[in-house]
């Protein structure tokens, strides 16, 4: 889920970034999960998504889980787990390897809803870090075409991409 994704009734990208979007996608996100018996949450956050915002930091989960714990005192040890925060959106995706199958099963895109457009700038981030991390991807895209925004030198030394560049997942101008 996307800090400011179009909502259901195709209204445009809100114009700015929504103020506190990931307390309020992870107070639900934790919300589901206590009611499911599940306390640990996994957040599949790299450190291209939400450069230099406080609220996708390790930090931050940190801080939350512990006013989650405090809210409910009976359901001790909720924890927000960012197992890929410190590494980029390509080499977080290298854990998916050995399992392309199961990559295909993770979501990225923002604008469809049953089969990923292939085209917006979250497919567009997924394509290319699949690729730079050696992963087949078998995902369906419903265009199997896409226009490569990088350059040879940098598909050759991902190191030197800018954080936050192709691969931040867009949330709308901001």
């Amino acid at each position: 889920m996307h800090g400011s994704q179009r909502i259901a009734d195709e209204s445009p990208y809100i114009k700015q970034r929504l103020p506190f979007s990931m307390s309020i996608i992870l107070s639900l996100t934790s919300s589901i999960a206590l009611h499911r018996g599940i306390n640990k949450i996994l957040w599949g956050n790299t450190s291209d998504d939400g450069v230099e915002k406080f609220e996708y930091t390790t930090k931050f989960s940190v801080g939350f889980s512990k006013i989650l714990n405090e809210s409910e005192p009976d359901k001790k040890d909720i924890e927000i787990i960012m197992p890929i925060a410190n590494k980029r959106k390509w080499e977080g995706f290298m854990e998916f390897k050995d399992n392309p199958a199961l990559f295909s099963l993770t979501w990225s895109c923002i604008t469809e809803r049953q089969t990923q457009c292939g085209k917006c700038g979250a497919c567009i981030a997924r394509r290319l870090a699949a690729k730079l991390g050696g992963i087949e991807d078998t995902t369906k895209y419903r265009s199997k075409e896409f226009d490569n925004p990088l350059s040879i030198k940098q598909m050759n030394n991902p190191k030197n991409i800018p954080l936050g560049s192709v691969f931040k997942s867009p949330r709308g101008p901001e």
